[in-house]
């Protein structure tokens, strides 16, 4: 008999094959000004930090008054971590070794360990506070030898913290969710082309068309001494290609998609001596409704700060409300000639047309010395 590797915990799978639509009515955690990132620190190892885009600050992401927010601190030393509107998923480990996975409940303000398993997709958002997974585990033969990894989907409730499985049979690999109604999920299989539609527990499972829009967007890269990007709009009945924005180092979209996208351009200075060099990216931020070009207009960035890209985030897209942020460095000369670097995010709001940063002073590292 085959045995499975216990990398799911054992009180998560007393699940039970049943809806995942719940009716408890239980009051949702409203985020309205922090967006949380992962940055180094000072010390060398990474850590999550909360910044505040309302008074402009940065502390520990950590929710225990009482801890020194070291190496040993909860939302330290991670591999990565996912955000939701309610939770933060914390991922320890890696695929070589196993991965042990630590939810983040920003309404109760804990953290508690959600599963152990070979591996775990991004956490995809359903309809009424539902999350979606991907979990794999490794299966054994009886000698116990590893013989293959099985990958089923998960549901789980963020409101009660109910986890359920969804499939019965293992899937080919990771099922993805684009797009999903109220009673109607949209989703990519591994190993299946198209689209398919299920309920909300995977069931009913169908064959689905995605609707034909009246224009298409492409994306193209363009490979020189510098990596650059041109988006060109195609107007699906004629035809027509026209060019919405070029020279781009990267970009991202800022609203709902396809309509709003920011574009980053940036000239890069150099930054240190012979191969220990840094880079300084100045430049500015183009904020283009894709319909609409005339909306055009520029955040600068300031000279001390680099962005050194705004691409999208899946697992964490760093946005609350209006105010979106990018990764940012800042660099500091002190009175003696010592250059420093420190690591926050540069914030946009398209809506204000504020753009700051917001640096954790806990990520000062000296990179060039006057000596």
């Amino acid at each position: 008999m085959k045995k499975l590797l216990s990398l799911i915990l054992v009180t998560l799978l007393m699940f039970s094959f049943v809806s995942c639509k719940d009716t408890t009515e239980i009051p949702e955690y409203k985020n309205d000004r922090y967006i949380y990132a992962i940055v180094p620190t000072t010390e060398g190892y990474k850590t999550l930090i909360k910044f505040d885009v309302v008074e402009k600050t940065a502390v520990s992401a950590c929710p225990d008054p009482l801890c020194e927010h070291g190496r040993s601190c909860p939302v330290s030393g991670m591999s990565n971590c996912s955000m939701t509107d309610n939770c933060i998923y914390i991922e320890r480990g890696d695929i070589s070794t196993g991965k042990s996975v630590y939810v983040y409940d920003l309404a109760k303000n804990e953290i508690s360990l959600f599963v152990e398993c070979k591996q775990i997709s991004t956490p995809q958002k359903g309809p009424n506070g539902l999350v979606y997974f991907t979990i794999s585990q490794i299966e054994y033969n009886d000698e116990g030898l590893a013989e293959k990894e099985i990958f089923h989907l998960y549901c789980r409730n963020e409101k009660t913290g109910e986890l359920k499985r969804l499939t019965t049979e293992p899937l080919a690999g990771f099922a993805h969710l684009p797009n999903y109604a109220e009673d109607k999920l949209i989703w990519t299989l591994s190993g299946e082309p198209g689209y398919w539609s299920t309920d909300i527990d995977f069931q009913n499972r169908q064959p689905y068309e995605i609707p034909r829009a009246d224009y298409m967007f492409e994306f193209d890269t363009i490979y020189t001494n510098t990596l650059r990007h041109e988006v060109y709009r195609i107007n699906n009945i004629t035809g027509e290609k026209s060019l919405i924005f070029k020279d781009a180092a990267s970009f991202r979209y800022l609203g709902n998609y396809p309509n709003y996208y920011a574009a980053l351009y940036k000239p890069m200075v150099a930054v240190g001596e012979d191969e220990e060099l840094e880079y300084i990216h100045t430049g500015e931020i183009a904020y283009i409704d894709l319909y609409d070009t005339s909306k055009t207009f520029i955040w600068d960035v300031p000279e001390d700060i680099s962005v050194p890209n705004i691409y999208n985030e899946v697992r964490n897209p760093r946005r609350v409300n209006d105010y979106h942020g990018f990764d940012c460095q800042q660099y500091e000369t002190d009175e003696q000639g010592n250059l420093y670097q420190l690591h926050g995010i540069f914030v946009v709001n398209p809506t204000t047309k504020e753009a700051f940063p917001i640096i954790y002073e806990g990520s000062r590292r000296l990179i060039r010395s006057a000596e």
